[in-house]
């Protein structure tokens, strides 16, 4: 079935308050596909396709950020019972989207759910109690470094492990760089199993 630039931009417009199943009906996709799950992937595979060329669709930039915001947040919201669809049609949808857009969709999704839970937690000293230490360090220390490199700072400062002189050619500055990044490692791994 081929659908017109016109036709596309409206199945991607109505995405704002429609989940692609129903899209699909109101645009009588069903008539042409044999079962939910493919009306939901037609649609969506209309919708990345707008969403990545909105140019060639006449959509602002803004509208298609509001949409795409729009789709995103109930598709981690609670979903009607109506707007259910089942896990084989779920994955059916997933694997006609781009791998990028998978991961960068389910990174922001664990973004959210992580900063739920932290919520949650705050909020209760019992779900507070209940978190360990080692938790709290490790969720610490691996959203600390992704916060450094998304400002394009540093995550360690290898000049610091090692002395390093300006006389030096790079392949000895990173030669002498890694051999302290083991030692400490093995530092760090010794102290751990004494404390055990």
């Amino acid at each position: 079935m081929t659908l017109d630039i016109n036709k596309k931009a409206a199945i991607f417009k109505m995405m704002a308050e429609k989940p692609a199943y129903q899209v699909g009906l109101a645009f009588e996709l069903d008539k042409h596909y044999k079962n939910a799950a493919t009306v939901s992937a037609s649609v969506i595979r209309i919708f990345h396709e707008v969403k990545h060329n909105p140019e060639k669709f006449m959509i602002p930039l803004d509208t298609v950020e509001v949409i795409a915001s729009a789709v995103a947040s109930r598709s981690i919201g609670t979903r009607s019972k109506e707007n259910r669809i089942s896990l084989r049609e779920q994955m059916d949808i997933e694997k006609n989207r781009p791998l990028e857009e998978i991961v960068k969709n389910n990174s922001q999704k664990s973004a959210i759910l992580l900063s739920l839970r932290i919520d949650d937690a705050l909020a209760s000293k019992k779900a507070r109690q209940k978190i360990g230490i080692g938790e709290l360090a490790k969720v610490y220390g691996i959203t600390f470094d992704k916060r450094q490199l998304i400002e394009g700072k540093a995550t360690e400062h290898v000049a610091l492990m090692a002395k390093i002189s300006e006389d030096m050619t790079p392949a000895s500055a990173i030669e002498t760089v890694l051999k302290m990044r083991e030692y400490n490692a093995a530092i760090q791994e010794e102290a751990t199993n004494k404390k055990r």
